[in-house]
């Protein structure tokens, strides 16, 4: 475990360092004398690292906190890197962004009808809503009606890619 003492006496050396706290929470200290607070993860069988501060705008007490949420996300299924970037973009531009990274590997017929129940069902209901927090929106209730269980699981898919709408 980190102390206060030991992040802030740290020199830089030739190479970067790493001076681990805890459950993949480091300090990177660069050679440059730059201190950045880092939390390695894995979300999806996919090694994933998340910026969550430059030392000392971001204290090792908040850094914790940032990691603590971080995990918190993790465990309900939510990439917490793909939620910081959506964080002040409108629904619709995520579920764009969403949909180019998603179709990867699927038949076109599929990423088309997807695609469609997105631009007819979903977007019309709740698009340019702005994302203004990392926490989960109310999505689910703005989706009543015919076509909800596609509009359902597709949102669903999106959350589970850190992309959900608020």
């Amino acid at each position: 475990m980190l102390t206060n003492t030991r992040v802030r006496s740290v020199n830089p050396t030739e190479r970067p360092q790493k001076l681990t706290d805890a459950r993949g929470l480091y300090l990177l200290v660069t050679p440059g004398g730059g201190r950045y607070w880092r939390y390695d993860f894995s979300f999806n069988g996919r090694r994933r690292t998340l910026a969550l501060g430059v030392y000392p705008d971001v204290s090792l007490a908040r850094a914790r906190e940032r990691h603590l949420e971080a995990m918190r996300l993790i465990a309900e299924g939510i990439d917490p890197s793909a939620t910081k970037q959506a964080v002040g973009q409108d629904f619709e531009t995520v579920a764009r962004a969403w949909h180019e990274h998603w179709k990867v590997g699927r038949t076109d017929h599929y990423a088309q009808s997807v695609k469609k129940r997105l631009e007819t069902d979903i977007v019309p209901q709740i698009g340019q809503r702005l994302r203004t927090s990392r926490q989960a929106g109310p999505a689910f209730q703005l989706m009543p009606g015919r076509g909800f269980t596609a509009n359902r699981a597709s949102i669903s898919r999106m959350q589970g890619q850190g992309l959900e709408a608020g």
